[in-house]
């Protein structure tokens, strides 16, 4: 299936190289996926149907091509992957992070994307269930920001074979009842590694990744008045 957002990064850089693919456009077979996307976003851009590919050509030499046609996917709206995350706070108003199983000395919270049909309320209680072994009956929920976003660098999106430009978060802040079993990382399909309780000034933000930085920071400042 054809996709108007970029999915692989194709080594484009001059105005001839694109007029190259373009001469193919008539002979779709010698065409690679990457390829019929990167003419589809030009299309998209331009304007113009793909059928017509001498006034698409004409509207490339009027600017400069960038490196990636992804690119020119951007000159739409990003898209968003729908996604929760979990702070779990004890009695002692320690908070939960968790250590990536295949990246020593990342630490963040319980996390994932919201399945279709599914709301981010539903969503939280199977991802923790799911990565750290807590049910439903575990936690109280005690409140929730919206509306934290970040765009995956191009290198991320391509490892990850990531659909979306980005993730678009919603954190809940939830209390570990009393009577809680223990966390289980061994799980079917395992994330984690390690996990530990800290204070949330104790939090590192050299955990993260530097595109999710400036989330983490608006977390902590939103839900416990910190700045990291």
């Amino acid at each position: 299936k054809k996709s108007y957002v970029a999915s692989a990064i194709v080594g484009v850089s001059s105005l001839s190289q694109l007029e190259s693919i373009l001469d193919y456009w008539n002979t779709p077979s010698l065409l690679s996926e990457d390829q019929i996307n990167l003419l589809e976003c030009i299309g998209k851009k331009s304007g113009y149907p793909m059928e017509n590919p001498e006034a698409i050509s004409s509207e490339i030499t009027s600017f400069t091509p960038p490196t990636t046609y992804h690119s020119y996917a951007k000159t739409s709206s990003p898209s968003y992957r729908q996604n929760v995350g979990a702070i779990i706070q004890n009695k002692d108003g320690e908070i939960l992070v968790c250590e990536r199983l295949n990246n020593p000395g990342a630490w963040q919270f319980p996390q994932g994307g919201i399945d279709e049909n599914e709301d981010a309320k539903t969503a939280l209680f199977r991802e923790v269930s799911e990565e750290i072994g807590l049910p439903k009956s575990a936690l109280a929920i005690l409140k929730s920001h919206s509306g934290y976003q970040y765009i995956y660098p191009e290198k991320v999106r391509i490892s990850q074979g990531a659909k979306y430009d980005g993730q678009q978060q919603t954190y809940f802040l939830c209390e570990l009842n009393e009577g809680a079993p223990p966390i289980q990382l061994e799980q079917q399909h395992a994330e984690f590694s390690n996990f530990q309780w800290i204070k949330p000034e104790a939090f590192d933000l050299n955990w993260v990744p530097d595109f999710k930085k400036e989330v983490f920071k608006r977390v902590f400042n939103d839900f416990f008045n910190i700045e990291l």
